[in-house]
């Protein structure tokens, strides 16, 4: 529950401090439980599976978002102005955990 109102899982969770890029994805248990953390690239790898954790944190202030399927591609939209934007999409790192970056 977040106040009053309930989000079914999968969710994500982003720090409301934009220096943290400590960001989970909580999944329901019919697809494994567990989340996966997204951090910042370290050597070649950016995510981690913890399948026994299931609770959210409360050690800080979160913004919590509907977890959209995009097929394993990270999409990134960019506003310009009121009346356009520009999106990008490049392969999730949260699939395999390796970043790719030409």
């Amino acid at each position: 529950m977040i106040g009053s109102n309930k989000l079914k899982k999968p969710f994500v969770e982003k720090p409301f401090d934009a220096e943290n890029h400590e960001v989970c994805i909580y999944y329901p248990e019919g697809d494994g439980g567990g989340r996966k953390m997204l951090f910042r690239k370290k050597t070649n790898s950016c995510s981690s599976y913890q399948p026994t954790i299931n609770n959210i944190r409360q050690d800080d202030n979160y913004i919590y978002e509907e977890y959209l399927a995009t097929n394993g591609f990270d999409i990134k939209v960019y506003t310009v102005g009121p009346y356009y934007m520009h999106a990008e999409a490049r392969k999730s790192p949260s699939l395999d955990g390796v970043v790719q970056r030409n």
